[in-house]
């Protein structure tokens, strides 16, 4: 198979500079590869028979990767904490602990609709796109290490002031505080999460 950089024609060291000196290319990059790294991972848990990335453009079917867990199919999102907002702390054990934020809402404004039938244009994602948000804290380990939450666990924007009542509690709050490792409703254990996304599904 040819080299994508035969192909285009570039070095490996003028590629390196091209991405470092291009913001916008190497967080699309790094998206990519997160995904990739986390693809990677799913043939390790039994209960998942199969898994696929859906195209970028199919409009029915939201998430990077669906998974098919049990007898459900479950979507999941794959985000990175953003490298500017991360901090980097010793905690009273003298274990480092960091500190950031991922991004939930996506890079362009659209329209969405309510359960009302009122219509906002907005970055937020509404409240039921996918099923799970995979967290990659890369940026702050240099591993790819992920941590994992439904997407009924992240709140909802209460500060969105254009908004209804009903409206904020239908969109995801844009921002997500994060630490790694990971406390509160984040975990590293997929298969945990994975369950609970199922049961949900399965309820309702």
């Amino acid at each position: 198979m040819e080299s994508i950089l035969e192909e285009l024609g570039i070095s490996e060291t003028d590629f390196s500079k091209l991405v470092t000196h291009n913001n916008s290319l190497k967080g699309i990059i790094s998206g990519y590869v997160s995904e990739w790294h986390f693809e990677k991972t799913l043939d390790s848990y039994p209960l998942i028979q199969s898994h696929y990335k859906p195209d970028d453009h199919d409009k029915t079917k939201k998430g990077d990767r669906i998974v098919h867990y049990r007898d459900q199919d479950i979507s999941i999102e794959v985000r990175a904490i953003v490298t500017k907002s991360i901090k980097k702390y010793s905690n009273l054990f003298g274990n480092t602990v960091w500190k950031g934020e991922f991004k939930t809402c996506c890079a362009r404004t659209r329209k969405i609709t309510f359960s009302d039938g009122s219509e906002q244009f907005t970055c937020n994602n509404p409240r039921n796109l996918v099923d799970i948000y995979c967290v990659c804290a890369y940026p702050c380990t240099k591993k790819w290490d992920f941590m994992y939450c439904l997407n009924t666990d992240i709140p909802s924007c209460s500060s969105c002031k254009k908004f209804t009542q009903l409206q904020k509690e239908e969109v995801l709050q844009p921002i997500m505080q994060v630490s790694w490792p990971p406390t509160g409703v984040f975990t590293t254990d997929l298969n945990v999460v994975l369950e609970k996304a199922y049961l949900q599904k399965t309820k309702s």
